[in-house]
């Protein structure tokens, strides 16, 4: 696991995610209507339409390719012949179904009108027109809508004749399936699905809202301004791609306009996507030149291709051709991003953290998505898949993750270093209590041979002036000269004042069990935090050490929180020992975590050196606290194997504190 990211706070994350879907599958069951495909004409004859609700397939109509018939003109017998499951397409066609139906029920018939002019008669009766269907461009007029009609059963058979043309739009050129049910279960059904969109709809502005806010106060996450953008792109395309509520909110915008801002807004999809990749994973300066180049690239096709969509006419960007070329440009822009974050995460291990592999998976999951809804419609004309919208939920979802996680992290490392600070404050209490300390034994102890030259100086004085000077003025003298001799001693001492730190380098006697027992109570909380415990080993009578409390305290501490900040669910051992051949007492922590590279561990003990964007002091300041009591410390750490530090400081003894 990655810094500040435990086993317990990555299943919270799983668990986070599992609930959003469960939450996404159970609107989505309980927005759904029990519905049957109809493949076959011969699964209508028993089928109950009171209590589901039948999904009527083109192939199932008989159909009259290059030809509008009306139902006088089948009653009259010169419709000519059908070609039932016909997969040919033409340019205008009549299809014609021919069921028995109850008496006496309400009927409804749904779906979206065939592109891009649909007349529908039952029993003879025009129930729903869309535009005007005719044999040229000139004589149709084009609309696309969603529709409900509904109409009587009546005894005998129920006949349902549908004419349609499509000149203008060459990527729609057959029937949609149509759903076909008692009235209740058709109404029933559209508002299911007109709650499920608005749902959908909802979920994806909560989003956008959401992620601009942080785009707004956070400026460490700048770059969510694209999950923003990604996002209103999926709830415009959305939109845009279901009718039902198209035709109640754009009233005044053509089919054909609508059509061209899907397309466009698809490209918003995937300009968007790709933009928020490349700067995800680009933080550093070596790696932002091949991502602006995939930035300004994706700009300039994504940019070239909403501006044919926007100013050609329909016949001309819905051709074979460009189709292709569009969706080829769909998979590989990105595609070069996902490339370039995987390079990226190969070569940089602050890019291999757990919420780093979920965007990466999370984006390929909604290419993969996508994908295969381009190959539904072009191939499989299932122009109502939601594949890319299902992928797009799954990548909100873990982007909101991996804005928690970011934000746990950044909280874990100011914890950490708030607890740091804490320990270098007391470290520095000590230091003024030591400072004040000193200047009052200077006080004190520089008032004593002020006295004792003044008193001895105006005796001399007075045996000079009276003529008296004898031995004992000689004497006298010499106290004074003495005195002014430590004197001076005294004011060389006051004047390194400012080099308090000297005055606790006077060794004195630490007791190992004791400064154990604090280092301990120190660390473990802060190792709880990823996880880790504090295994600790003193040998049994073991020595006093010749050092200063707080120096010792400080050097365990800033050691532990090195280890720590590196290890995750694991242990940290500290051995305590006395040394076999000389009279020194060892310290020896160690951990099993990422390691130190070999080409930081040479330099590890220069001020400023480190392996994780830290300071690059504490080892240093480690390593002249340890010197400046005649100890050492050495370090041996491979990478991934972890990291052991030792320690070793001389055993105190009276004749060496002065």
């Amino acid at each position: 696991m990655n810094q500040g990211m435990s086993t317990k706070n990555v299943i919270k994350v799983f668990l986070y995610l599992a609930l959003a879907f469960l939450l996404l599958a159970l609107i989505s069951v309980s927005t759904s209507t029990d519905t049957v495909n109809i493949e076959e004409r011969a699964e209508l004859d028993s089928f109950d339409f009171s209590s589901r609700i039948a999904l009527l397939s083109p192939n199932i109509f008989d159909k009259y390719p290059e030809v509008l018939l009306t139902p006088e003109d089948f009653a009259a017998g010169t419709a000519g012949l059908s070609q039932r499951g016909s997969s040919l397409r033409s340019d205008f066609a009549t299809y014609r179904l021919v069921l028995e139906l109850e008496e006496g029920l309400i009927y409804g018939i749904s779906g979206h009108s065939a592109p891009q002019a649909m007349t529908l008669w039952v029993n003879g009766d025009i129930l729903y027109s869309a535009g005007t269907p005719g044999r040229n461009v000139e004589e149709m007029v084009g609309n696309i809508s969603y529709f409900t009609s509904f109409f009587n059963g009546t005894a005998g058979y129920t006949e349902i004749v549908i004419q349609r043309s499509s000149f203008l739009h060459l990527q729609l050129g057959s029937l949609e399936p149509l759903y076909l049910g008692e009235q209740s279960l058709i109404v029933s059904m559209n508002n299911l699905a007109y709650i499920h969109v608005s749902i959908m709809i909802g979920i994806l502005l909560v989003a956008v809202v959401f992620f601009f806010g942080i785009f707004i106060y956070l400026n460490e996450y700048r770059y969510f301004l694209w999950v923003t953008l990604f996002c209103l792109m999926i709830a415009l395309r959305t939109l845009t791609r279901d009718y039902l509520i198209i035709s109640e909110f754009l009233t005044q915008i053509s089919w054909q306009s609508i059509h061209r801002i899907s397309m466009i807004s698809t490209l918003g999809v995937i300009a968007f996507i790709t933009a928020y990749l490349s700067a995800f994973f680009s933080y550093k300066a070596k790696y932002r030149g091949i991502s602006r180049i995939i930035m300004f690239s994706t700009a300039a096709v994504c940019g070239a291709f909403a501006l044919f969509y926007a100013l050609a006419p329909s016949t001309v960007y819905t051709q074979m051709p460009f189709r292709i070329l569009s969706n080829v440009a769909a998979m590989v822009i990105p595609a070069t991003a996902f490339v370039n974050a995987f390079w990226i995460m190969t070569k940089d291990s602050e890019k291999r953290k757990f919420e780093h592999i979920m965007i990466m998976i999370a984006s390929v999951i909604t290419f993969v998505l996508g994908a295969v809804e381009v190959y539904l419609i072009m191939v499989a004309a299932a122009s109502g898949s939601n594949h890319l919208l299902v992928g797009s939920l799954l990548f909100i979802f873990v982007s909101a993750a991996a804005v928690a996680i970011n934000l746990h992290r950044t909280d874990f490392a100011a914890r950490e270093t708030e607890m740091r600070l804490a320990a270098e404050n007391a470290m520095l209490d000590s230091h003024s209590r030591i400072k004040s300390a000193f200047i009052s034994d200077i006080s004190h102890e520089i008032k004593s041979p002020l006295r004792i030259i003044s008193g001895y100086a105006q005796l001399a004085e007075l045996q000079i002036n009276e003529g008296m000077a004898d031995k004992e003025t000689m004497e006298n003298l010499r106290v004074v000269s003495e005195e002014a001799h430590r004197l001076a001693g005294l004011v060389e001492r006051l004047l390194n004042i400012s080099k308090a730190k000297e005055e606790a380098k006077i060794p004195v006697a630490v007791s190992v069990d004791d400064i154990i027992s604090r280092a301990m109570a120190l660390l473990t909380p802060v190792l709880a935090a990823n996880n880790n415990r504090l295994d600790v080993s003193v040998e049994e009578n073991c020595p006093p050490v010749a050092a200063n409390t707080d120096m010792l305290l400080q050097v365990l501490f800033n050691l532990g929180t090195n280890a720590n900040r590196h290890t995750k669910d694991s242990k940290i051992e500290l051995k305590v020992a006395k040394t076999e051949s000389i009279p020194f007492v060892s310290f020896t922590l160690s951990d099993k975590g990422s390691g130190i590279p070999s080409y930081i561990l040479e330099r590890i003990f220069e001020r400023g050196v480190s392996g994780d964007n830290s300071s690059g002091l504490g080892l240093p300041i480690c390593k002249e606290a340890v010197e400046a009591y005649g100890g050492n410390i050495h370090i041996e750490s491979k990478r991934g194997k972890g990291t052991k530090v030792s320690f070793t400081l001389p055993i105190y003894e009276k004749h060496e504190v002065k």
